[in-house]
């Protein structure tokens, strides 16, 4: 399970730490949206930013409609880039 670092005794996760697993993909999505930037010649938060990646790295969206639930994500960055970013997410999980 992917899921935010958790501080004890606070019970609340820490904003922009991921765990272990989910850094991982995080960091292949953020390879993603660097090439996808550059061919598209804008700056990388167009494409999504991080927050955006973060919750695609802990909830793992397997599907159109997963992703398009995840804030950041509207109907034209998802007909531009989702299925790009669902193919890492899934290459992760089948490697997980």
């Amino acid at each position: 399970d992917f899921d935010e670092v958790v501080v004890p005794g606070r019970g609340q996760a820490l904003p922009g730490v991921l765990a272990a697993e989910a850094q991982g993909l995080f960091d292949d999505l953020r390879v993603l949206r660097r090439r996808l930037a550059k061919e598209r010649s804008v700056p990388a938060y167009v494409v999504f930013n991080d927050a955006t990646l973060r919750a695609m790295a802990t909830s793992l969206p397997s599907d159109r409609h997963e992703l398009l639930a995840i804030s950041g994500v509207g109907p034209t960055k998802l007909e531009a880039y989702g299925e790009d970013f669902l193919e890492v997410i899934s290459d992760w999980v089948a490697r997980a």
